[in-house]
């Protein structure tokens, strides 16, 4: 595949930046011109939205007009819009035809400050995952060298939910805790963080199932057998709660590919996974998947939150839970320019 590939040209949208491969590990200069560095140029080819989609990653004698020229000539259809760093040599693209756009995000801690608030992101704690795989087969773990105290399996909101205390009983201070689906469809990750008193906002599946946020436990019928509590409303996929809600654009800053927008629906929910107990399970034992009035065994509603959709203009939609107090300024309550102004141009 790779000779098969290293003729072909990227088209469309190029991002380009330089590597390098090697050098010394310890001492010396570090960066551009350390002796022992082996210079590549690598250039990447996106959508529009920024995605990639093919990449070459070509060795140069240096970073000079004369080699990023020959790459260009060789490696980018005429055609492609190429963007890159300020370094100097980029320019030479256009030898090939290729138009250039130049970002320039500078050096140092000021360039790995985020544009939308001035602050500087970096990790403050890492703890391996171990599959299953791996936890029963102690042989592995022996011979991985994995401490012992680091073999009992746990998940990986069990891990999160972990270094997120450890980081709140040193004092730390952060804003609300941003996760992916893997950890927000876990009900429990999402307890632990609610019962820590932090804010939370973490994606979820579409077909998560969720109820209005009236809804209310009826008692069991006089005469019926099981004592559990029922909701008065059927859950409903998170999808099809918020299809029934307005959407509204939104543009909330400048990126480094013009500004950020996408549309949103936020309406409050309960989430239908307490994990107390399911309704309705008695009854499945007895050979019945029925609820009060012949409904649908369900689970009963737990913790309030707003479940919020994104529809990006790629086409994608995106779910999402997050508990903000009902008196935060959010999506549903007041016009868009009120609660992320725009970027002035």
């Amino acid at each position: 595949m790779l000779e098969r590939d290293a003729d072909q040209q990227l088209n469309g949208r190029i991002e380009l930046d330089d590597a390098y491969l090697g050098g010394q590990r310890r001492g010396g200069k570090r960066g551009r011109g350390a002796a022992g560095k082996t210079p590549f140029v690598a250039a990447v080819e996106t959508t529009p939205e920024g995605k990639p989609v093919r990449l070459k990653l070509r060795r140069v004698t240096g970073f000079c007009n004369h080699a990023i020229s020959g790459f260009a000539k060789r490696s980018l259809d005429p055609t492609c819009e190429v963007v890159s760093d300020g370094l100097a040599c980029f320019a030479a693209v256009t030898d090939a035809g290729c138009r250039h756009q130049v970002i320039k995000t500078g050096s140092g801690p000021a360039a790995a400050r985020t544009p939308a608030r001035g602050e500087v992101p970096a990790p403050f704690a890492l703890r391996l995952f171990l599959p299953e795989e791996w936890t029963r087969d102690a042989a592995r773990l022996e011979r991985a060298g994995v401490p012992g105290d680091r073999r009992t399996p746990r998940t990986k909101p069990e891990i999160a939910l972990a270094e997120i205390g450890r980081a709140v009983a040193a004092g730390m201070r952060f804003g609300p805790v941003l996760a992916d689906a893997g950890y927000g469809i876990s009900a429990t990750f999402r307890a632990g963080l609610s019962e820590r008193g932090l804010h939370w906002a973490v994606g979820i599946p579409r077909i998560l199932k969720v109820y209005p946020a009236d809804v209310a436990l009826l008692p069991p019928p006089p005469g019926r057998r099981r004592k559990l509590s029922e909701p008065d409303q059927i859950s409903r996929p998170a999808e099809a709660v918020l299809a029934g809600v307005p959407w509204r654009g939104v543009t909330w800053r400048r990126g480094t590919k013009g500004r950020l927008s996408a549309h949103f629906a936020a309406t409050r929910i309960r989430v239908a996974d307490d994990p107390a107990q399911g309704i309705g399970a008695g009854d499945r034992r007895r050979g019945s998947a029925q609820g009060i009035g012949g409904r649908p065994a369900q689970h009963l509603p737990g913790e309030a939150a707003w479940a919020v959709g994104e529809r990006r203009a790629s086409g994608e939609t995106k779910y999402y839970l997050c508990n903000l107090p009902s008196s935060a300024i959010f999506l549903c309550n007041l016009p868009s320019s009120a609660i992320f102004p725009p970027t002035p141009a």
